[in-house]
C-alpha cells in the first residue's frame, strides 16, 4: 500500500501549495508544483508496476499451484 498512500501525500501536499499560491504571479510558482505531481505520479507508478511484476512472479513460482487447481 506504499504505493497509495505515497501517491495520497503527494496529491495531498500539491494541493496544499496550490492553494497558498493562488495570488497574482502565481503561473512560475505552479510549475514546481507540476512537475513535483508528475515526478510523484511516475514514481507511484513504478512502485505499482514493479508490485505487480513481483506478485505475477510469485504466482508462476508458487509449489502449491497446482494443488489448488484441482
Amino acid at each position: 500500500m506504499l504505493d497509495f498512500q505515497t501517491t495520497a501525500f503527494l496529491l495531498d501536499a500539491a494541493a496544499q501549495t496550490a492553494e497558498g499560491t493562488i495570488e497574482p504571479g502565481a503561473a512560475l510558482t505552479l510549475i514546481p508544483i507540476a512537475i513535483g505531481t508528475i515526478c510523484g505520479i511516475g514514481i507511484a507508478g513504478f512502485f505499482m508496476r514493479y508490485a505487480a511484476k513481483k506478485g505475477e512472479q510469485d504466482r508462476r513460482n508458487d509449489p502449491n499451484r497446482f494443488k489448488r487447481l484441482k
